[in-house]
């Protein structure tokens, strides 16, 4: 009798386990989809003043909040404020693409294309907010 019980345990235990691995995956080709969806503009970085301006964007599991530092007309820094992610840490590269390429068409950083459009568009929210 207890040993049936381990067993009926188990295997409810490893459907659990499955669904929310089938959902999981689920809400991860979601925001697949919706990143895909994204267009990222590039910007005209002569019509930005000096200062420093905050943007923010939200892609499914992911969300941005940074802070671009321009300075005659270049973007000198980028800080992450916050970045919620899933695996998509090595995203943080592209910041370092964007100062670098004084550029919003930069590739996005393979297996983490979510984190990657996600920080773009915060970036281009921040810069297109300039007042």
């Amino acid at each position: 009798m207890k040993n049936r019980k381990v067993k009926v345990f188990i295997i409810c235990f490893i459907i659990f386990i499955l669904i929310n691995l089938f959902m999981f995956n689920k809400v991860i080709e979601e925001g697949k989809a919706l990143a895909n969806n994204i267009s990222i503009n590039n910007m005209n970085l002569k019509n930005v003043k000096d200062g420093i301006y905050y943007g923010e964007a939200k892609v499914s599991l992911v969300e941005v909040k940074l802070s671009v530092l321009v300075n005659n007309h270049h973007i000198k820094e980028i800080k992450l404020i916050k970045h919620q992610n899933g695996l998509g840490n090595k995203a943080n590269k592209i910041i370092n693409d964007v100062v670098e390429k004084q550029s919003l068409n930069v590739d996005v950083i393979s297996n983490a294309s979510v984190s990657s459009k996600c920080i773009l568009k915060a970036i281009e929210q921040a810069l297109l907010n300039v007042k």
